[in-house]
């Protein structure tokens, strides 16, 4: 069996999906996830680290803001949990992109440099970012590598109707009832309708797949919509790549699990109901639209990857929604209907939008950390947090560098475990005591006794 695997793929292409299925398929195979002991004990670091820097990170906003007013979601609490890459500047290095808002006041991005090493806390390592670098590091020679693919029209449209984890944070502390759907319309309204938008996200997307062409045979493709159309024989497919033998009935029970279910803990709209439907954005892309992919190249990749090339559409067949949003960009208007200025704020695309398509602040990195994209109103928090978290940091490379080659359990457990339990919950505590006496026994193991 092949468990060393990477998984690589743009936002909204069956990413998920496919590291999950990846993911189910090891577990499957060894019951549990068959890591070695050494990596278990270099995992306790990492958990360690996310308790104390979550805790910190909220400190810091305790004195300045009502604390109701702090929005984290709960898939950036893990130290490596967020958008991930390799540094391309040093490849030693693993970059971790967090959000963080403050309700009434914006929000921001920041970026935690780490060992890469902590990219395998996940059975599977996977990245959104640069295809080049995992085939060029040479750490990664011996990884399997997956790519997750979509049509690309399927992708923009999707991301028009995102809901990102910030935004999902804020709904569920503050909405208590609302339409979700009609929610997510207002959002790609705005989106379809602010061409400098669009097209930032087309940007963002073209230049992945400007980086992936050239490697793309180092990946093994597969494409979200063959995993929604024949998803017990694309699980088998994948399976056998990985050595993994597995039958018919249980590849079943596998999809089973992971058939049209948001795949993540705290985000809680990360599965649009109703969506997912392939073919959906020729009913919402105008010819507008299709113009901007056009004039991008968008044909060369579409044929590339199998798909139709771009066919402009008769706007006398325009659908109720592509005829509004051909009025609003024909007036030169964008549509905003969003009325909490929050969830505009919060749910503003910063991550997969081409980084040159709307001004944000922006800040150089100081240590292990960099303020990235800012949107808060009050442009000396971002400077202030980052001048705080950047000692807090400091302590995190302790701890991780501790946790590797020669390690005493007791030793560490002592040099870290009251700067854990500082501001720790009971649950958080019971957490890393029941990791420290399992990293006991392991020890034991390890020593031969």
């Amino acid at each position: 069996m092949k468990d060393k695997v990477v998984t690589l793929g743009a936002p909204r292409t069956g990413f998920t999906l496919l590291s999950s299925i990846i993911t189910e398929l090891i577990l499957y195979k060894n019951g549990n996830f068959s890591k070695s002991k050494e990596r278990f004990i270099s995992d306790t670091a990492i958990q360690i680290a996310s308790i104390y820097l979550k805790n910190e990170f909220m400190d810091f906003f305790k004195d300045r803001i009502d604390i109701d007013n702090y929005i984290y979601n709960g898939e950036f609490d893990l130290l490596v949990g967020g958008p991930k890459w390799i540094n391309p500047q040093n490849y030693d290095e693993c970059v971790v992109r967090k959000y963080l808002g403050v309700k009434d006041e914006g929000d921001f991005t920041f970026l935690l440099y780490l060992p890469k090493s902590a990219l395998e806390f996940n059975q599977v390592v996977h990245s959104h970012y640069n295809p080049k670098i995992w085939v060029e590091d040479s750490y990664y020679e011996k990884y399997l590598k997956f790519a997750s693919i979509r049509n690309p029209m399927g992708t923009l449209n999707s991301s028009l109707f995102t809901i990102n984890a910030i935004t999902s944070e804020y709904i569920t502390k503050y909405m208590q009832d609302f339409d979700e759907e009609d929610l997510r319309e207002k959002m790609a309204l705005y989106k379809s309708t602010d061409l400098n938008m669009f097209k930032g996200l087309v940007d963002w997307l073209k230049s992945y797949f400007e980086e992936f062409i050239p490697v793309k045979d180092k990946y093994e493709i597969v494409s979200w919509e063959e995993i929604i159309a024949t998803p017990v024989e694309t699980i088998l497919r994948v399976a056998s790549s990985l050595e993994i033998e597995i039958p018919k009935e249980d590849a079943q029970k596998l999809w089973d699990k992971l058939d049209h279910r948001n795949l993540l803990e705290y985000h809680n709209f990360n599965y649009r109901k109703g969506g997912g439907v392939v073919g959906e954005w020729k009913q919402r892309f105008t010819n507008h639209h299709l113009k901007i992919l056009e004039d991008a190249g968008f044909n060369k990749y579409l044929e590339m990857f199998g798909y139709e090339k771009i066919s402009y559409v008769d706007e006398s067949e325009y659908t109720p929604y592509q005829k509004r949003v051909a009025s609003y960009i024909e007036k030169g208007e964008v549509c905003n209907e969003i009325e909490d200025e929050n969830l505009f704020i919060f749910n503003w695309n910063k991550s997969n939008i081409a980084q040159t398509s709307h001004k944000f602040d922006r800040f150089e990195r100081t240590g292990d950390i960099q303020i990235e994209r800012s949107a808060l109103n009050d442009k000396k928090v971002a400077v202030d947090f980052g001048d705080y978290a950047h000692s807090k940091i400091a302590l995190v490379q302790e701890i991780l560098s501790a946790y590797e080659g020669e390690f005493d359990a007791n030793e560490n457990k002592k040099r870290f475990y009251e700067s854990v339990i500082s501001k720790a919950s009971e649950e958080e505590i019971k957490r890393v005591d029941n990791r420290f006496e399992k990293i006991e026994t392991l020890k034991r193991e390890i020593d031969g006794e």
